[in-house]
């Protein structure tokens, strides 16, 4: 999605051209884009999805640009929730949970089982389980600078190397 964000904001940048030449091909390549991304109820969600998941990337960068290619269409919003709810779709799904165990699975163990060590230091410590998500904290997390010059690695942990 970088890349089609970038061609975007190449083809705007063509079209206030002085060169009445490459004013008209901006133009053509204008229609061509519009044509397959234009619309923001048929973009492929997934594409917005791994556009997420790069650590350089997160939530912001991707609402942001989501922001500027389909500000005119009055669906922002919209689309914004959907990757949102896509998103927190395709996490349950990955950890084999349909939504209704999804509030069971959230839920800290029972705290009256003295037994079990993690129960009893909430009590005592009264310190209360975090329930949010892997993704929720994920994208909560600090942004991977970019780095223009160098290589990322994401199976690295997303560390410019």
């Amino acid at each position: 999605m970088a890349e089609v964000f970038s061609i975007g904001k190449g083809i705007n940048k063509y079209l206030e051209s002085d060169n009445e030449h490459i004013k008209n091909t901006a133009e053509k390549m204008k229609c061509k884009f519009n044509k397959y991304w234009r619309n923001p109820d048929t973009i492929n969600i997934l594409r917005l999805i791994a556009f997420v998941l790069d650590p350089r990337v997160k939530l912001s960068i991707a609402e942001f640009y989501i922001s500027l290619l389909y500000a005119d269409s009055g669906k922002v919003d919209d689309l914004k929730k959907k990757l949102k709810s896509s998103l927190s779709e395709l996490y349950a799904q990955y950890r084999g949970v349909d939504d209704s165990q999804s509030s069971q699975l959230d839920t800290p163990p029972n705290e009256d089982n003295d037994d079990n060590i993690f129960c009893h230091y909430s009590q005592e410590t009264e310190h209360k389980f975090d329930l949010k998500s892997e993704i929720e904290s994920y994208l909560q997390e600090a942004r991977v600078p970019y780095n223009k010059g160098a290589e990322f690695d994401i199976l690295d942990g997303g560390k410019p190397t």
